[in-house]
């Protein structure tokens, strides 16, 4: 990711921050000039040339930083010049001594987002919604965090339904962008809940039958819950899963988890979902049908 790759048009103020960054990150990287000059001659490398490839990195830093201060209105824990350019400037200069080669773009991004991450998300008063936003914005993958979701469910209509009963579904971008979407036309629009029928999530399953309900409706709640109904199309036969906050599975898929009375439960690949104690038994009937 270099200044070549950009294409976006800066602003006057960004490009004045930019200018700030790159004195900064020379500032940083001067703390080692006189080792400097002996390994760009090995290297072979001109002092413009190393300059001129420290410069691109700007434009990554402008861009993460917009991203970040978004999630915060604006606001900045700290000086970014000090607690960001200057120490990058310092890190591009120890690794080229080191290595007697220029840090490869990748380290360099790398280097910057968890930069960029730590400098926003430091001090007591963030929370952890605002840290999933804030990795969300940077780009941060949570590494091997499961996109499975397995939600206990339970019987709603009259007729008889197996308990305990739970739904496994794919969590994608798709399924949180729609939580989102139901949720905002709930508050635009003063109502209590909002309903999307939709058959492709995935199907019902209990301990000892096998399950043709298929998932029926989607719903979210104005307190920002969702739950998702099924419905035997020839009968009476209807359950649905225990609500679900839409901020908490979003941390959760994010690895943060209540320290307190915490309904999650990572196993297998799978984030499982339950309350009332019922939780070491929902992960137990799914892994023993595995």
């Amino acid at each position: 990711m270099n200044y070549q790759e950009k294409s976006r048009t800066y602003t006057v103020p960004e490009a004045l921050d930019m200018a700030v960054h790159m004195a900064f990150f020379m500032d940083g990287m001067l703390v080692h000039s006189a080792k400097l000059s002996g390994c760009r001659e090995q290297m072979d490398l001109g002092n413009i040339e190393m300059v001129t490839e420290l410069a691109t990195y700007v434009f990554t830093l402008i861009d993460l930083e917009v991203k970040a201060a978004k999630v915060f209105d604006g606001n900045y824990p700290g000086v970014i010049d000090y607690e960001v350019s200057e120490e990058f400037g310092k890190w591009f200069a120890t690794e080229t001594l080191k290595n007697t080669s220029l840090p490869t773009h990748e380290e360099a991004y790398q280097y910057l987002v968890k930069a960029v991450y730590d400098f926003f998300a430091q001090g007591p008063a963030v929370t952890d919604q605002e840290k999933v936003l804030l990795r969300r914005a940077l780009g941060i993958s949570t590494g091997d965090t499961p996109r499975t979701l397995v939600l206990e469910a339970y019987a709603t209509g009259s007729g008889e339904v197996p308990s305990p009963a739970y739904l496994s579904l794919m969590v994608d971008d798709w399924l949180i962008g729609e939580l989102h979407r139901l949720l905002q036309a709930v508050d635009n629009n003063g109502l209590t809940t909002a309903t999307v029928g939709i058959d492709t999530l995935g199907i019902f399953k209990w301990d000892e039958s096998p399950s043709n309900i298929t998932c029926n409706e989607l719903v979210v709640d104005q307190d920002g819950t969702f739950y998702i109904t099924g419905l035997l199309g020839f009968g009476d036969y209807s359950v649905e899963t225990r609500a679900l906050d839409i901020t908490d599975i979003e941390n959760a898929l994010a690895g943060e988890f209540p320290e307190v009375n915490n309904p999650f439960k990572v196993s297998n690949g799978r984030l499982y979902y339950s309350t009332g104690g019922n939780l070491e038994d929902l992960v137990s009937m799914v892994e023993d049908r595995s």
